[in-house]
């Protein structure tokens, strides 16, 4: 999707980028579509400025990106983590009935206003039925 908005953002500017330059800016972590364009934005504004097509290998240094290392999961990782003895079976059902207890009103409460709503006004659809 994100690749997908580029190219079409890259083809309506008619800039030209070098390979998997767009590739390398869709994998980045923006939050949102307005982010993304302006990485775009930065680095068209950088390859017009310097004269030199960005590479993929640039994209992270141009953007100002860093990638901080990702310590791999081994067991004294885990341990430090979640001790022995943790209850982490009983955390998750504990977070797992909370959010039941939170969400079944809404879904509730959600199926009734649909089921109530004048129908003349609004098409029913197959998607709207609970689960």
């Amino acid at each position: 999707m994100r690749l997908a908005i580029l190219r079409n953002v890259a083809g309506e500017r008619t800039a030209d980028f070098g390979d998997g330059v767009l590739d390398e800016v869709a994998r980045l972590p923006f939050g949102n579509v307005r982010e993304l364009k302006g990485a775009l934005n930065k680095i068209t504004a950088y390859q017009q400025l310097d004269g030199t097509a960005v590479s993929a290998g640039d994209v992270r240094a141009v953007l100002g990106v860093t990638v901080a290392p990702v310590a791999p999961a081994t067991p004294d990782r885990i341990q430090a983590i979640i001790p022995n003895g943790t209850d982490y079976d009983g955390f998750l059902a504990d977070v797992l009935l909370e959010v039941e207890e939170r969400v079944e009103p809404w879904r509730v409460k959600l199926g009734e206003a649909v089921a109530t709503y004048p129908r003349g006004r609004v098409e029913r659809r197959a998607c709207w039925s609970a689960p």
